[in-house]
């Protein structure tokens, strides 16, 4: 049976035993971060990194996207998990554009633009344009397709604007015009 005394004494020693790995561990710690941060201040800092293109992949190596210099500009291409473009930024002299895919590739939403002229496209699962806002500076028309023709659009010229509503073989059938 342990008396009281022996039992202090054996809770004294493993204080001790702590103690003493503790240190160490701390001297080992205190080592280890002075030779970091003299490995790092050797290091001359980069505050400029330049590089033509710029790969991201995920953990498994798989292409997910891509920023990229081009002749007379850049591009930011996004991928989805299949390797498939989903979304791309383009800036390319004085045209820029932001287009998005779908999962079959196909382009579906289109914002494109240069110095004076600006255009948003809605199209279809086949690429085929369904409606199209265009801003110049003589003009700005929302446009509404079906099957490649407009079905109903509305304009404003310098000179007139209008709505004009036309059937499946593209005869009009309504037109506004207004001062």
């Amino acid at each position: 049976m342990l008396t009281s005394t022996d039992s202090f004494a054996a809770r004294l020693a493993r204080l001790e035993s702590g103690r003493r790995r503790a240190r160490l561990f701390g001297a080992a710690l205190a080592c280890g971060l002075g030779a970091f941060t003299l490995l790092g201040m050797a290091r001359p800092q980069t505050e400029i990194l330049r590089v033509q293109e710029l790969s991201l992949v995920d953990a498994s190596g798989k292409p997910r996207g891509s920023w990229r210099a081009t002749e007379t500009g850049s591009e930011f291409i996004l991928l989805d998990g299949k390797g498939t473009e989903r979304t791309t930024l383009v800036v390319a002299g004085d045209d820029h554009g932001i287009y998005m895919h779908d999962a079959a590739g196909t382009e579906r939403v289109a914002l494109v633009g240069n110095a004076v002229d600006l255009g948003l496209f809605l199209q279809d699962a086949q690429g085929h344009d369904r409606a199209v806002l265009a801003a110049s500076p003589e003009d700005l028309g929302l446009y509404l397709r079906s099957e490649g023709q407009d079905r109903a659009s509305v304009v404003v010229e310098p000179t007139t604007q209008g709505l004009y509503v036309r059937d499946r073989q593209g005869h009009e059938r309504s037109f506004t015009t207004g001062d």
